[in-house]
């Protein structure tokens, strides 16, 4: 018991070493691909559709269905009372 002290420590250091090339490795692969940037920008542009104009969607495609759109504005059947 006595001999095998200071071998906890050693395996812990060599632990945390490896832990840390990991974290490295993958905090690299992230900047490189830019899978942070994709992660936020992939789906703000379906959800800005959906603030801009209640679908989903791209806002240029969702637009088109949006209540306030000049070509749902008219009527062609006037009103029925």
């Amino acid at each position: 018991m006595r001999n095998s002290s200071g071998q906890m420590l050693v395996e812990t250091i060599l632990i945390m070493a490896l832990l840390l090339a990991v974290f490295l490795l993958l905090v690299g692969q992230f900047r490189s691909n830019e899978l942070a940037a994709r992660l936020v920008t992939s789906p703000w542009v379906h959800l800005s559709g959906l603030i801009q104009n209640g679908v989903w969607g791209p806002p240029s495609q969702s637009m088109l269905v949006h209540p306030e759109n000049v070509s749902r504005q008219r009527s062609e059947r006037g009103d029925d009372l």
